[in-house]
Parts: C-alpha cells; structure tokens; sequence
C-alpha cells in the first residue's frame, strides 16, 4: 500500500511539474524578446517528464485496473493536466501571433526592397559606365 501511495504521488508530481513547464513557457512568451532557446530547453524538459509520467501512469494502472485508474486520474491528475492544457493553449495562441506578424513584417520588407530597386537602383547594376581620365 505505501509503495502505491509513493507512486500516486510522484506520478502526481510529474504532472505538477508539467504544469510548471507550461506555465514557464508561457511566461517566456509574454517577454518583449522571446528566449527560443530558453523555450527550447523547456520543450525538452516537457518531453521528459510527460515520459515519465506516462511511464508511471502504466505502471499504477497495472497495480490498480483500469477503473481504479480512472478514478485516480480524476482525483490527482484532471485538474493539473486542465491547467497545463490551458497555459499550453494560450501559448499556442502568443506563437502564432508572433508568426503572424514576422510573415507581415517579412512581406513588407519585401516589398521595400522591390521599391528600392525599381526607383533607386539598389543592389542593381545601373549599366553605366564611368571612366575617368587624367588630365594631362
């Protein structure tokens, strides 16, 4: 019985951790200069520990059947999981804004270059030729 108390618990403490991690993006993604290797890094330790709480939920199902299991589930993990679902989506959300306004960004600087092409001649060969010549 302790052994299984020790397993809800740590598989309990995964999904708090998950939570910590989602929340921990998200955070990074409402700063003015994103951290992507920050981010990164805790994408990496997402894929860790939802392993090994995978692992562990496996592992408690075998011990307790599945109907027990899902009784578990409702009454350790539903809600931290909701919590991570939730900061995860609004994660989503920051990103493909962000996304959405490098791709407008992009298109305008684009469109720059292409003004500046056609009227000045930037970065074009204007097929002039110049020759100077020494006074003699």
């Amino acid at each position: 019985m302790a052994e299984l108390q020790s397993l809800i618990r740590e598989w309990e403490g995964h999904y708090a951790e998950l939570l910590q991690i989602a929340r921990d993006q998200h955070r990074l993604l409402q700063q003015p200069d994103v951290d992507w290797d920050g981010f990164a890094e805790l994408a990496n330790q997402w894929d860790e520990r939802r392993r090994l709480a995978t692992e562990d939920g496996e592992r408690l199902k075998s011990l307790v059947g599945a109907e027990r299991f899902q009784e578990l589930c409702r009454e350790h993990i539903q809600s931290l999981a909701e919590q991570a679902l939730e900061a995860n989506r609004m994660s989503t959300e920051i990103i493909r804004q962000q996304f959405s306004s490098v791709g407008t960004e992009l298109r305008q600087t684009r469109d720059q270059i292409k003004i500046m092409q056609s009227y000045y001649h930037i970065g074009k060969d204007p097929g002039i030729s110049y020759y100077f010549d020494e006074k003699k």
